[in-house]
């Protein structure tokens, strides 16, 4: 592997070409093709080569930021490229019947967001590196709270579609929920508006989050409803969570936001009961 990411750091002429913005559009055109020719079975399907994928996708993920990454940070730099494209992966196997334009589109925007992520998570490499904010922090910070809930989307859905356990299920769901509010944490490590706390908190917290997804994916498990619906339930509570723990310690908790929040996750519990089959 070290051999595999010296190629990023010598100064070899095609790395003099390559600015970190050229990595990460030729990364996202290599996962756009990678995904692309998985579902149209150009490659035979098999675990092998989903797991090839996976492999290909996560050490290029490190990859593109190389050198500006300390040993401390490739867990949080693997964990949305992970549950990106493993979430891809288990919509293709389990909603084949996409038409081919509908997929062609969706594939497009699958590369168009791990351009996005890979930049979002340059800002927070650099933040990490300096120990303090850049002027694009606030931006990828946004980015990064939208992205968790696009991200998990799918993932979430992909899993409550496999024939599992229902506790299984939602024990890896809520297993996400925990790893993703340790990610919002990491992001906000060096922001002056956020209170510095222990990582004991940090994961007092993130179980709190998690347990809260894990009764709410429980709760509706047993209804005759589309998994895509639960997996969307389920984003909206792991959405609540992470955004309640972050105005928590940023002081800036008001009774509007938790109302808000209330409402969305409502919402979302409405629609699934109405649209039980």
């Amino acid at each position: 592997m070290q051999g595999f990411l010296n190629f990023f750091k010598e100064p070899t002429i095609t790395n003099a070409l390559l600015s970190k913005k050229h990595r990460y559009l030729v990364f996202s055109v290599a996962v756009f093709s990678l995904i692309y020719l998985y579902s149209e079975a150009v490659l035979r399907i098999s675990m092998g080569l989903s797991l090839l994928v996976v492999l290909v996708t996560l050490l290029g993920s490190i990859a593109v930021q190389y050198p500006n990454i300390a040993k401390q940070n490739i867990p949080y730099i693997l964990l949305m490229p992970y549950h990106f494209i493993a979430g891809i992966l288990l919509s293709i196997h389990l909603f084949p019947n996409l038409a081919l334009p509908i997929k062609f589109v969706l594939f497009f925007a699958v590369g168009v967001l791990s351009y996005i992520l890979s930049l979002m998570t340059n800002i927070f490499l650099v933040v990490h590196e300096r120990q303090k904010l850049v002027p694009l922090y606030r931006v990828a910070n946004t980015w990064a709270q939208i992205l968790v809930v696009i991200v998990a989307i799918p993932y979430f859905t992909g899993i409550f579609k496999l024939e599992f356990n229902p506790l299984l299920q939602n024990f890896i769901v809520a297993l996400s929920g925990f790893s993703f509010v340790l990610y919002m944490f990491w992001t906000q490590r060096y922001d002056p508006d956020s209170i510095d706390i222990s990582l004991v908190e940090q994961v007092v917290d993130s179980l709190q989050v998690a347990t809260g997804m894990f009764f709410a994916g429980l709760a509706v498990a047993f209804l005759p409803t589309e998994s895509f619906l639960r997996g969307v339930f389920v984003a909206a509570v792991l959405m609540a969570g992470y955004g309640y723990m972050e105005s928590h310690y940023k002081n800036s908790i008001t009774r509007k936001l938790v109302v808000q929040y209330s409402l969305i996750v409502l919402l979302f519990l409405v629609i699934l009961l109405i649209s039980q089959n």
